[in-house]
């Protein structure tokens, strides 16, 4: 095979690849597929949409829901706000999925901005409105089907009392660019922010109302607590954990580093733990009776419907790796390594939650915004390492290189 056809065929298999992975991750296939044929009751359905996909799960659900729907509240990013409140609007005149119907009574419809990937004023608003939202159940059997999806903790944020929303962000970006894993940036966000960690369900269970969630995840091991920091859900952490990934990462010294910059999440998190008091909603705790959190859809899924994808092309899939963790860059030179080293027609599917340590951020979460995320780093420091590279089996890795650039663009 020539370089140039090889060079094509190799691109050819990474955008088909790219579309698969897409269609696995697709928000509405997913929720379309958990809803058909489940038991899920007859009476009246309230619906709250948040994370970047929100509009297309809420659209599904009022698709499946018809006349049961009675409520919609839609939180999404600026780019989507003008799609959701037609398309909100339109339901709460009446009409289902966008189509106009007259015979369907008239319904409560919202929509509220949210911002991603640090909280905004309208992050905190969109959370007001949402336990405001799940506030209205009524005790006549009104059901509340939660939809969440990737960029949730951002979207909605509610800093408890005493705790600064500025500060709030600047701790996040910290926490995120000290290279932390989900698992402890969504354990400091659950214990400074009055949505999460189960509170938002627990809210809704006060007034009577069976709970649901459907959840897309994006995090290693589905631990509900840490998608979207588990709104739904009940926190086995404490406010001493969130404290304790603070000090660990460096940023816990109230008398040096942190009091200009996030000071009042230290002292809330440091009075909690004095006074024994749990900012979220712990396991067993009957505030949480009935609430049933399903995945809908996740990493792991995604990454065996990637390998099936490859073994039908006739690629030999040597393995499917889970669960990876740790700098992108490094597993991305070391993936390098390994392609090196295989044979053609063989593939590794990788899947996890890889980080990006950013140097040059002031202890105050103040500078430069970097560019990119932590999968383009991943490739772009595999591809950087193939450059040039020769010979038998990884020849044909300038198609790959070429689809990287292009989605880097």
């Amino acid at each position: 095979m020539g370089e140039a056809t090889r060079s094509g065929a190799m691109e050819g298999l990474f955008e088909g690849l790219i579309a698969r992975i897409r269609e696995a991750a697709d928000a509405g296939v997913a929720l379309r597929k958990a809803l058909a044929g489940s038991d899920l009751g007859g009476g009246p359905v309230a619906v709250l949409a948040f994370g970047k996909a929100s509009l297309a799960m809420a659209q599904v659900a009022a698709e499946f829901l018809g006349e049961r729907l009675s409520r919609v509240m839609v939180v999404t990013l600026e780019a989507h706000e003008a799609e959701a409140r037609e398309w909100v609007g339109t339901v709460a005149r009446g009409g289902a999925v966008g189509v106009p119907s007259p015979g369907l009574r008239s319904r409560v419809g919202l929509v509220a901005v949210g911002d991603h990937p640090l909280p905004t004023a309208r992050s905190v608003a969109a959370a007001r409105g949402a336990m405001e939202f799940v506030g209205m159940a009524t005790e006549g059997g009104e059901e509340l089907w939660v939809l969440v999806s990737g960029g949730g903790s951002a979207m909605m944020c509610l800093p408890h009392e005493g705790v600064e929303l500025d500060e709030l962000a600047r701790l996040t970006r910290a926490v995120q660019e000290s290279g932390a894993t989900i698992h402890d940036l969504n354990t400091v966000r659950r214990h400074l922010d009055g949505v999460k960690g189960g509170q938002l369900a627990a809210a809704a269970v006060a007034r009577g109302a069976r709970v649901r969630a459907f959840v897309l995840s994006d995090v290693i091991g589905d631990a509900m607590e840490t998608i979207a920091s588990g709104p739904t859900a009940a926190d086995p952490t404490t406010p001493r954990d969130a404290l304790e990934v603070v000090g660990r990462l460096g940023l816990g010294d109230a008398a040096e580093k942190g009091a200009a910059a996030w000071g009042s999440c230290v002292a809330f998190l440091e009075r909690c733990v004095r006074e024994g008091v749990r900012s979220t909603v712990p396991p067993g705790d009957a505030r949480l009776r009935g609430v049933e959190n399903r995945i809908i859809a996740s990493n792991a899924l995604v990454a065996r419907e990637a390998a099936a994808y490859l073994r039908e092309c006739g690629i030999e899939v040597v393995r499917v790796e889970e669960r990876v963790e740790g700098e992108a860059r490094q597993i991305g030179e070391r993936l390098a390594r390994e392609a090196m080293a295989m044979g053609d027609g063989q593939a590794v599917v990788v899947a996890g939650e890889w980080t990006v340590s950013v140097g040059g951020v002031g202890v105050d979460g103040v500078g430069p915004k970097p560019v990119g995320g932590p999968s383009q780093e991943l490739a772009l420091a595999a591809a950087c390492a193939l450059e040039g590279v020769e010979g038998e089996g990884v020849g044909g890795v300038r198609g790959m290189i070429k689809v990287v650039r292009k989605g880097s663009r």
